[in-house]
């Protein structure tokens, strides 16, 4: 092993870098060459571009003075013509540029040499030149004679004629020495040029053999190592790769896979130990699904039954009230929807029905209730008719609305509202909710509500009921209670953030159920809607 295992104080594993070290000494090593040669390259050519830019600047100099001679030529003439003045400072500046070119020009050749006693010339000529531009000037000024200033500046053009001739001159020995330089140059750089590609050659093997031998460490035991695995993966749990020479990754990833293996034989040993263990709990947990199944059956059978009896005695006293009132068809609407309920409720036991009849079962039950409370009970819906033909279980929402009109709306002596919402989620899943401004639901009734083992009050039985079925059937919550702000229809008095007084304080309450989309095919029995 070359590594440490976990390390219980640093937490952390200690690996070696000797395959990181030698991968990057090996391309240093490249690197480093193919620096050489490009150093050495640019040297030479930094030499000779350097050299061959001295030469042209020198011809760029004497093509300049051989301008400024031409300017002051002209410059003469105008200040003949104009007098001005302006003219003369020209010819001083034009004369102090071409003395300085000049004499930068004799400091750069060799002493003594054919090409420094013309530039030596050059400068005496120009400096008897400048003298006879400043008498031309003073005579001018003193008033001679145009004809004797006349030959004085055809002296003067005569003069920077000899001057452009000996420039010429010169211009032509620099050509020659150029085209000395250049044939010189095309002879080194004919050597260099082979020189370089024998050194490119050089450099390139030399590269191949430290990539082939770095590249060869490095796969060979990768390769061996994948052709273990494919067999170890085929199911030959007996191959064992040999210890690595080196003391790098590849002999960690050498030593881990022999250990991988190792342990995963045992591992296998004790899954078949435990299987046959499995087995015989296998057979015995079959048959306590069957008894499970058996009582959760009738757990939601009992669930089911268990209807709340205070609705049927507070209608047939209704009934009763009314029947010693009047003789009238609201007797009659009352018995009607009570009996729409009874059968309802009697003929769809543990069934699944559409949700439009659902609501009509709720709209029955708010129509007994309207006959109860008139103005002080106010029902409202908000549904989605494309969801109307999801099918859920039977009773599931009347209970609910019952809850919400006794415990929510009963106590309070302003107007209730209980609203029914149906709307989709997503595409999988929509949402019922019953809503009502009445009193609100405390936390510890809302949680007893939907628990499956609290036993709560008498007011949360029928919440219970509802929740308890829909977690039999569905195998999760599905059901929550909770206080909410009033925001049915924009009733908002006595309610908000739950300040009040007496019965009429409290938030409201909201039951929401989400259910995944079905749009199975029911057979529902026909419910007769006559009294009787």
């Amino acid at each position: 092993m070359f590594f440490n295992g976990w390390n219980p104080s640093a937490d952390q594993i200690v690996l070696p870098y000797r395959l990181r070290h030698r991968l990057l000494s090996s391309f240093l090593a490249i690197i480093v060459l193919l620096a050489g040669l490009s150093a050495l390259t640019l040297s030479w050519s930094g030499t000779y571009y350097k050299d061959l830019s001295g030469r042209l600047e020198q011809q760029v100099a004497i093509h300049e003075v051989s301008l400024r001679l031409r300017s002051v030529s002209e410059e003469v003439g105008s200040y003949i013509s104009s007098g001005n003045s302006a003219y003369m400072d020209q010819i001083d500046e034009n004369f102090a540029f071409i003395e300085n070119q000049l004499v930068e020009l004799s400091q750069q050749v060799e002493l003594r040499s054919m090409m420094y006693y013309q530039l030596i010339d050059l400068q005496s000529m120009a400096g008897s030149l400048l003298e006879d531009v400043k008498q031309l000037g003073a005579n001018l000024t003193h008033g001679q004679p145009m004809i004797y200033i006349r030959n004085q500046e055809g002296s003067i053009n005569r003069h920077i004629g000899y001057i452009e001739n000996e420039l010429s001159q010169l211009n032509s020995s620099y050509m020659d020495r150029i085209q000395n330089f250049y044939s010189g140059f095309a002879r080194q750089m004919s050597i260099v040029v082979r020189s370089i590609i024998i050194l490119t050659l050089t450099l390139v093997i030399i590269s191949f053999f430290i990539a082939r031998r770095f590249t060869l460490s490095v796969s060979r035991p990768i390769h061996s190592l994948a052709l273990h695995l494919i067999r170890f993966g085929k199911g030959d749990l007996e191959t064992v790769m040999g210890s690595s020479s080196s003391r790098d990754e590849i002999a960690v990833l050498v030593d881990s896979f022999n250990q991988m293996v190792k342990r995963i034989r045992l591992l296998i040993y004790d899954i078949q130990q435990k299987a046959d263990i499995e087995k015989r709990l296998k057979s015995e947990e079959l048959a306590n699904q069957e008894t499970r199944r058996l009582l959760r059956e009738s757990e939601l059978a009992l669930l089911q039954s268990q209807i709340n009896p205070h609705f049927l005695f507070n209608t047939l006293n209704i009934i009763s009230s009314l029947s010693q009132i009047e003789d009238a068809p609201q007797t009659g609407k009352v018995i009607s929807n009570l009996s729409n309920l009874l059968r309802y409720n009697l003929k769809n036991q543990n069934e699944l029905v559409k949700i439009e009849r659902e609501v009509e079962i709720i709209r029955s039950y708010m129509s007994i209730q309207k006959v109860r409370f008139g103005n002080k009970i106010v029902y409202k819906e908000t549904i989605d008719p494309s969801l109307l033909q999801n099918v859920i279980p039977s009773m599931l929402l009347q209970p609910l609305v019952e809850n919400a009109v006794k415990h929510g709306l009963e106590p309070i002596s302003r107007t209730g509202i209980v609203e029914l919402l149906i709307r989709s989620t997503d595409e999988r899943h929509f949402e019922i909710a019953i809503r009502d401004n009445g009193i609100g639901i405390s936390e510890a009734a809302a949680a007893a509500a939907v628990s499956s083992s609290a036993e709560g009050s008498d007011q949360t039985i029928g919440l219970r009921n509802v929740a308890r079925r829909l977690e039999l059937r569905y195998g999760k919550k599905v059901l929550s209670i909770r206080k909410d702000s009033p925001q049915v229809s924009g009733q908002g008095s006595g309610q908000g953030s739950g300040q009040g007084s007496g019965q009429d304080a409290g938030q409201g309450t909201v039951c929401t159920i989400i259910l995944p989309r079905d749009y199975r095919s029911v057979s529902e029995p026909a419910v007769d809607t006559d009294g009787g």
